[in-house]
């Protein structure tokens, strides 16, 4: 598994490279990675803050695995516009009371927008498989 660190890194295809050597053929990888949206919803500053170098979308992550040899599974948003209001709200204050009240709401609530069509999105989360 790698969540949330593919924005992180300087060197994306040297990154890429090394854990796809890492895979036996059939292995199966789970990424996560924020959108170009997540900035819009956390901020820049927090954008920055926090080390996000880059954004990506559901064609560009494909993309960059598909072209090294592996097999989308499943690729999808998984973060959306209501979930990544309530999680802003609780990344700026991170007071211990929204924790206990909010992870709850933000669990049941990304389930629930996920069938709104069209929401923007701010997460992505994909499956891949190493096939040679």
């Amino acid at each position: 598994m790698v969540i949330d660190v593919f924005e992180h890194v300087i060197n994306l295809n040297n990154a890429v490279e090394q854990v796809i050597r890492k895979l036996k053929i059939g292995g199966r990888l789970v990424v996560s990675v924020p959108t170009y949206d997540y900035p819009k919803f956390f901020g820049e500053a927090f954008d920055k803050n926090i080390g996000h170098l880059r954004h990506f979308t559901l064609e560009q992550l494909k993309s960059l695995f598909e072209t090294r040899g592996l097999r989308t599974e499943m690729i999808k948003p998984y973060t959306y516009f209501y979930t990544s209001k309530l999680f802003s709200v609780y990344y700026k204050y991170n007071l211990k009371i929204l924790n206990l009240i909010l992870s709850p709401l933000l669990n049941m609530l990304s389930f629930f927008t996920e069938f709104i069509p069209k929401l923007p999105l701010t997460e992505i989360a994909a499956v891949f498989i190493k096939i040679h």
